[in-house]
């Protein structure tokens, strides 16, 4: 299913059949919903849901720090008379914060890349410019997209809630096959101005 504010790029089909046999071959083929063609990397970014484990591995990085570097002066005494008290906290408590701080200011995206191929993405997947649906399941989608017409649902939305309240997996090929083009959008009678920042920027660095 493909919506028509699309650009494809040269090569899509032979991928898409590669990542449709990877699926197949796999576990993931009973419970799967969709693979999805093309996401935008704005919904990827350090979400507040997952503040908790942001938090944890902020805590473990430090006790980390600290405890190397405490191990470190009771090993060795040049590295103990080279890191009195003040040097310890000045690095665990302004060093590394501040190296914390930049981390999460570069971005998820820049830190932690899709690496290419398909991943599992049951969270913050969007939007629904393409999906490939396996043939066995069509039949659901659209009895279910029958049910809920009368329900104010973008088509992304009902597909993820369906998803979640069956517990169907959803996937995704890095990097996108297709790009959203256009500033425009039918949802909202064509003022929805989040349109135009639906974008895929891995798409441009392919070749067309």
């Amino acid at each position: 299913m493909v919506e028509d504010d699309v650009l494809a790029r040269a090569g899509w089909y032979p991928e898409a059949q590669q990542a449709l046999h990877h699926l197949q071959a796999s576990a993931a083929k009973d419970r799967l919903l969709y693979l999805r063609m093309f996401y935008t990397e704005g919904l990827l970014g350090w979400n507040s849901e997952e503040w908790v484990r942001y938090l944890g591995w902020s805590i473990v990085s430090f006790l980390f720090v600290l405890l190397v570097l405490l191990g470190a002066r009771s090993k060795w005494t040049r590295i103990h008379r080279a890191l009195p008290n003040l040097n310890v906290a000045v690095i665990c408590l302004v060093s590394l914060p501040a190296f914390i701080s930049l981390y999460f200011m570069a971005g998820r995206m820049t830190v932690q890349p899709l690496a290419p191929g398909v991943h599992e993405m049951n969270r913050f997947g969007c939007c629904s410019q393409g999906f490939i649906f396996p043939r066995a399941i069509v039949p659901r989608l659209v009895e279910r997209t029958k049910k809920a017409m009368d329900e104010d649902y973008y088509v992304d939305m009902l597909l993820e809630r369906w998803a979640d309240a069956e517990i169907l997996r959803r996937f995704v090929l890095v990097p996108s096959l297709l790009q959203h083009v256009g500033s425009k959008s039918s949802k909202g009678w064509g003022y929805d101005e989040s349109a135009g920042t639906t974008w895929n920027f891995g798409f441009e660095d392919r070749s067309p």
